[in-house]
């Protein structure tokens, strides 16, 4: 496909490299307008060769999706701006062992993080990469009896008990995703579907507006509402699931790894679209033997809401610093002070 003055080269099994445009140069609207559709369709685009001074980044980000920045993160003292992650293997040029799991960043917010750009600024000669997987071929590859299982259920985030469905559509292509933070799964919540409907028939005419329209973070006062026959997984069914989703995401032709090339003081820029795919940083980009890594990284407001469907008599936020508000002895855990939840994987550092 052609963009104005760039053009596409397609990936396998998915991702594109857009050829022929300098990002400093800001793009027309129309080209602006093409690399959001083809980054929903594709995952994720990488621009090579872009060289971005001081906060330019900042500037590029804000072409994408609502146009604003978005940074809830450590700021490292050689960061170049308050909104650009410093991200590196060697603590003193970077903030280090940040993001091993398979997630979306912003999955704290209602509205989830629209895209994330990553910029390469120096690269070790092994191990640098980051690691990409297709939400939609996840889904895809799912069995169909957890397929029935998951499509009703939601994550609750550790940190601000924001609330997202496993399986979702995404907003641009309609392709139905799946969606969970690996490491700030505070509980996982599910409802009996049919039960459910039956509730949300029997609520229509009761309520003037939809409900929790408003809510913007956790209220102790609000809760599930009754006849949904919700559930907290317990232990032992968390860290299956997310086991489970570790895996699939992992599998070959789901999951690809971009290695970063940075020329003459000039790095790829990796544009992904933070809902089509989920990323991680592989373990060996966290070893400083195999040379100095540093990426910067900035990320975008979400303009859509990542609801729980009405069927499941979920908020958009539940009080996950109190007490379990369903029955049962379920997991339910705030984060600790890496924003980490659950550790259902002791082996891999949950900082994010």
């Amino acid at each position: 496909m052609t963009l104005s003055t760039g053009w596409i080269e397609q990936r396998l099994p998915f991702g594109a490299v857009v050829h022929g445009l300098n990002l400093r140069d800001r793009p027309d609207a129309p080209t602006i307008s093409a690399i959001e559709s083809e980054v929903a369709r594709h995952g994720f685009l990488v621009f090579p060769n872009q060289s971005l001074p001081g906060d330019t980044l900042t500037r590029v980000s804000e072409y994408f999706g609502s146009g604003v920045l978005a940074a809830r993160h450590t700021t490292h003292s050689e960061a170049v701006h308050d909104d650009v992650l410093r991200l590196s293997n060697q603590g003193q040029h970077g903030v280090r062992a940040v993001g091993q799991q398979w997630h979306a960043d912003g999955s704290f917010e209602r509205a989830v993080f629209s895209h994330v750009i990553f910029h390469a600024q120096h690269m070790p000669p092994i191990g640098g990469g980051t690691a990409i997987a297709d939400l939609g071929a996840a889904h895809d590859a799912l069995p169909a009896r957890l397929r029935t299982v998951w499509a009703s259920c939601a994550s609750v985030n550790a940190f601000s008990g924001a609330v997202h469905p496993l399986i979702h559509k995404h907003p641009l292509t309609g392709r139905r995703l799946l969606f969970l933070h690996l490491g700030q799964t505070g509980a996982i919540v599910c409802w009996n579907s049919t039960a459910g409907a039956e509730a949300c028939r029997a609520e229509k005419g009761r309520r003037s507006r939809a409900p929790h329209r408003g809510q913007s973070a956790m209220d102790p006062s609000i809760g599930p509402s009754p006849g949904h026959d919700q559930r907290a997984l317990g232990p032992q069914q968390v860290s299956e699931l997310q086991r489970t989703f570790d895996a699939l995401l992992s599998r070959t032709g789901i999951q690809t790894t971009h290695t970063y090339s940075t020329v003459g003081g000039a790095g790829d820029l990796l544009l992904l679209d933070n809902l089509a795919v989920a990323h991680r940083s592989p373990a060996e980009a966290h070893d400083p033997a195999n040379g100095l890594r540093i990426i910067h990284r900035t990320t975008v407001a979400g303009t859509t809401d990542i609801d729980p469907p009405p069927a499941s008599g979920l908020p958009p936020f539940l009080y996950i610093w109190g007490a379990n508000p369903l029955e049962g002895s379920g997991v339910w855990q705030g984060s600790d002070e890496y924003g980490a939840g659950w550790r259902w994987n002791n082996s891999r550092v949950l900082r994010n």
